[in-house]
């Protein structure tokens, strides 16, 4: 007896069967793929992380260099003005004592110590009893400034050298100004008053 094979109730079986064996085929790649892309995007945020690490250490190395600098400049131009400050002191003495004093002598003599310091706004001398004596610009002496911080330092604080003052407002100007200062005092080492220096910070 001939036994005839049953019918396929679905007609479609077969493609079926042939569309899951190539998505069975398709999974492994796209799984691969997926791996692939997950392996990249992690290198990937490595190395941005890693440049990203290397810019702000060479951005700190470049803030430190720039601060250092800066703080080199700075203290050379303290010193400077300190020497011009100390200069300025003999050269009025020296006048003093050649009975050339005038103001007219003294201006000179302060213009000659800030002409290569572009910086410096102005230089001035106070008696000991704080009263402009001698100033770079004509019509400031007599002036009364005991009250100023450097002055009062100088006085009560003998054994003070080189003073640097807080930033000062310049009523006539409205900028902001350093003052530098130092003692002026007799061969005994009593006051006789101070001689100071406006810096510029800009």
């Amino acid at each position: 007896m001939i036994q005839v094979p049953p019918l396929n109730s679905d007609p479609l079986q077969p493609f079926k069967t042939l569309q899951d064996r190539l998505l069975a085929m398709r999974w492994p790649r796209l799984w691969a793929a997926l791996a692939l892309m997950a392996v990249s995007g992690a290198l990937l945020t490595l190395t941005l992380n890693a440049q990203r690490n290397q810019a702000l250490e060479s951005g700190q190395r470049l803030t430190a260099t720039f601060a250092r600098v800066i703080e080199e400049q700075t203290t050379r131009t303290l010193q400077t003005v300190d020497q011009r400050l100390q200069l300025a002191a003999r050269a009025l003495s020296d006048l003093e004592r050649a009975g050339q004093m005038n103001e007219a002598s003294a201006r000179a003599v302060l213009r000659e110590q800030i002409q290569p310091l572009p910086f410096v706004r102005g230089m001035w001398v106070l008696d000991a009893q704080g009263r402009r004596l001698y100033d770079l610009n004509e019509g400031n002496t007599g002036t009364d400034l005991k009250d100023r911080p450097y002055f009062q330092t100088h006085q009560s604080q003998p054994g003070t050298g080189f003073h640097l003052d807080a930033p000062l407002l310049n009523r006539l100007t409205g900028t902001w100004l350093l003052t530098a200062s130092r003692a002026l005092r007799s061969v005994d080492g009593s006051f006789e008053g101070v001689i100071g220096a406006a810096i510029d910070p800009l």
